[in-house]
């Protein structure tokens, strides 16, 4: 591999005359403000791709759970009562046995209230931790500051990419995530930090091999593509012939990891069947291309295929070099972008075996794009080696020539990721519609009104929604750990005389007959001058509480018709059956005095 531009430096210095070597380092001197540039320049994109991610989770926060979230409350629920078992943590969920992500489930109810907020914070620094990994091996490629921080701006940019979405707001993707995270960090130990058996000793690296199988066993027991990470390590190890001692070691927990897994495994009901997907080669062929390609969708869904089809035939070309170069210590490099590469395109190809039958467009989920993420970085960093080899850029700073091929191959990367974040970024309207699509089962559940269209729009099984809410209210979790459930707790039982109240500005847009009650919907404001609160008191004539109401819905169209309005002021209510429902009470924020009323007949 090609001399970094340093090193050449140093050696040109070194042979000329002492009396010549102050114009050298006088020329020197004059480059360091084009090095500085690039490491700002990419310290931006660094700080730009956190902030988008960082964006992202905070606009589309909840603490109410959401989808499979609800199933896997029932081990919370059992932790927390003392009943766990080993086998609560084994259970298969899907084709997926995800030890990891129940513990971490439990010790967000534990610890922190169930708020959902430390699963979240751990996706974040998981996705951080695994840009690091992919990011680190590039560093000995160039071996400079602002190449090095280029190749970490491009990998967190990918990573952390909004492309992702559902990754970064879903708490209970943390084991999509960690399953990268594991997987590339073994292959990055078995092709970098192992040491082979034939150095001096003959013994076995037992740190090196132990960390190995480690990480390999936590993506194992993250997601069910984590059994992928074993042939991929074992085949950087038979590349780099560590030994044969290691390598059967690594061999043997490999087979005990993948047996403890398939014991009593059973295919899952509505998955494509194993048999029916290989026999479709060309569908199978379309949807890993779709799957790896998902960075381009922006472009449509025929270049998506066609640059993931690209990618492959790139990917397959960088393992067969990989694997050529042995033992090779400027390989390793190669070998860990290829090793990395591998594991995401066997993830595609597994993922197409079990959900071929749902189509390609199931291959663009948004929870599949730190895959494609991971697989297109483990080409950028195994390819950073051959180009510092074959290509060599030069500029001219200070009167003399500066090889910047590095800084020019990680700001490529770094400009593709960032503009693919940026036209990724969901909509503000897309991000609050996350954030408040678990609101009106929460408030269908405290007034006592069964909402079938609210609990569906977080869960399809109704009785499981209920049961669940009516436990995390008996525990203080989740959305009553100081969410929206425990405000709504603080709303007065009783509003005296709620007709002789100021009226308040709003309007009721619909109202919807349901099996024990209505479901109320519209906008609402505090006189002029007044803050209200995000709680609704929804009182008979006589201000007995029938129900309750939240105000947390975009309205931009009330925003921009109405002066001193804010973009929240739409309003989800329910009114119990029973003695008619008459006014819609707003407070102060602090919830001790009531503001105005609003008819339930329509305008005030």
């Amino acid at each position: 591999m090609r001399s970094t531009t340093d090193e050449t430096l140093a050696s040109a210095e070194a042979s000329q005359p002492t009396s010549s070597r102050w114009p050298q380092a006088v020329e020197l001197v004059r480059t360091q403000p084009v090095r500085t540039a690039a490491v700002a320049g990419f310290s931006l994109a660094l700080a730009l791709a956190l902030s988008l991610a960082a964006y992202v989770q905070v606009a589309s926060y909840s603490p109410v759970p959401f989808w499979d979230m609800w199933d896997e409350l029932r081990g919370v629920q059992a932790a927390l009562s003392g009943q766990l078992t080993i086998g609560d943590l084994w259970a298969q969920h899907n084709e997926h046995r995800i030890l990891l992500s129940r513990i971490q489930f439990i010790a967000d109810y534990a610890f922190f209230g169930g708020r959902l907020l430390f699963l979240l914070a751990s996706i974040f620094a998981s996705s951080l931790l695994l840009a690091i990994v992919l990011a680190s091996p590039a560093r000995s490629v160039w071996r400079e500051q602002g190449t090095a921080t280029g190749f970490l701006a491009a990998c967190v940019a990918g990573v952390l990419s909004p492309a992702g979405w559902e990754n970064l707001t879903w708490p209970f993707q943390i084991g999509f995530v960690q399953t990268y995270l594991f997987a590339v960090s073994a292959v990055a130990v078995s092709a970098c930090r192992l040491r082979p058996e034939t150095r001096p000793g003959g013994k076995v690296h037992w740190a090196g091999l132990g960390a190995t199988v480690a990480l390999a066993g936590a993506a194992t027991y993250s997601m069910a593509n984590g059994l992928l990470t074993w042939p991929v390590v074992i085949g950087i190890m038979l590349a780099r012939r560590v030994g044969p001692r290691s390598t059967a070691l690594a061999t043997i927990a490999g087979a005990a990891f993948a047996a403890s897994y398939l014991w009593r495994y059973h295919p899952v009901a509505g998955h494509t069947p194993y048999t029916w997907s290989v026999e479709h080669p060309l569908a199978m062929g379309r949807y890993v291309a779709a799957f790896l390609g998902h960075p381009a969708s922006i472009l449509g869904s025929t270049a998506e295929q066609v640059v993931g089809a690209a990618g492959v035939l790139v990917a397959l070309a960088l393992i067969a070099h990989a694997a050529r170069l042995g033992r090779v210590p400027n390989g390793r490099v190669v070998l860990f972008g290829a090793g990395a590469a591998a594991f995401a395109l066997a993830s595609a190809i597994e993922t197409a075996l079990g959900r071929l039958g749902f189509g390609i467009g199931q291959a663009l989920s948004s929870r599949y794009a730190i895959g494609a993420a991971v697989f297109w970085l483990g080409l950028l960093v195994g390819l950073a080696p051959i180009a510092a080899g074959r290509v060599r850029i030069l500029v001219r700073a200070g009167g003399r020539a500066m090889d910047v091929t590095g800084t020019a191959f990680a700001a490529c990367a770094v400009a593709l990721w960032i503009a693919i974040d940026v036209a990724s970024l969901p909509s503000a309207t897309a991000l609050d519609g996350i954030k408040t699509r678990g609101d009106a089962a929460v408030v269908a559940f405290m007034s006592r009104v069964d909402d079938p269209s609210a609990t569906e729009a977080v869960f399809p099984d109704a009785a499981t929604v209920a049961a669940d809410l009516a436990w995390l209210r008996r525990e203080g979790l989740g959305p009553w750990s100081g969410g929206l459930a425990r405000t709504l707790e603080r709303v007065p039982g009783h509003v005296a005389s709620p007709g002789g109240l100021e009226p308040c500005r709003g309007w009721i847009d619909a109202t919807t007959t349901l099996s024990d009650g209505r479901k109320i919907s519209g906008w609402i404001l505090a006189p002029p001058g007044r803050a209200g609160s995000a709680a609704l008191d929804v009182v008979d004539r006589s201000g007995e509480q029938k129900g309750l109401g939240l105000v947390d819905v975009n309205r931009p169209d009330v925003a921009a018709a109405v002066s001193g309005a804010g973009s929240h002021v739409g309003f989800v209510a329910y009114a119990r059956t029973g003695r008619e429902a008459a006014f819609l009470v707003l407070f102060d924020p602090w919830l001790t005095r009531p503001l105005c009323a609003l008819p339930l007949s329509g305008k005030a």
